[in-house]
């Protein structure tokens, strides 16, 4: 199925501002970009310390973000940056639409920035009554 150009760039427009408003927004701001019944899921990524994980609702992704910003792993102050790129779009139909890019998580070291995290990001976004929200994001290594 075909997306139409400008639910191509709203659906674009809202992986982007995810990416900013997890890494320099308020936690409000971010969480307004995602359904209620958003799911966050983690596949296992040793390397980076991340076992495999589903994160259910707005609540307890506001809850995993907070501590995650409490720690200093990210969020305002940390200096880290998801960066996403090759972005591909697809409808998936009942207003609904698959965003599937991948990612970098960067983060200033001692010696510099560095990589923490890369991989994939398989979103699907549903039009809610004020536009796209997150629905469900899988991250993958």
């Amino acid at each position: 199925m075909t997306v139409a150009s400008a639910d191509e760039s709203a659906a674009r427009d809202l992986v982007a501002r995810i990416a900013h408003a997890m890494d320099t927004g308020p936690l409000e701001e971010l969480l307004a970009l995602m359904h209620p019944e958003v799911t966050m899921s983690f596949a296992a990524n040793p390397a980076a310390g991340v076992t495999e994980s589903t994160i259910p609702g707005r609540d307890a992704v506001s809850t995993w973000v907070a501590s995650r910003r409490d720690a200093g792993a990210q969020g305002p102050g940390s200096g880290t940056r998801h960066f996403v790129a090759n972005q591909l779009v697809s409808a998936l139909g009942d207003g609904r639409i698959r965003s599937l890019a991948y990612f970098a998580y960067l983060a200033p070291g001692a010696a510099g920035v560095t990589i923490r995290a890369m991989g994939s990001y398989d979103d699907e976004l549903e039009r809610g009554d004020g536009g796209w929200l997150l629905r469900a994001r899988t991250v993958r290594p």
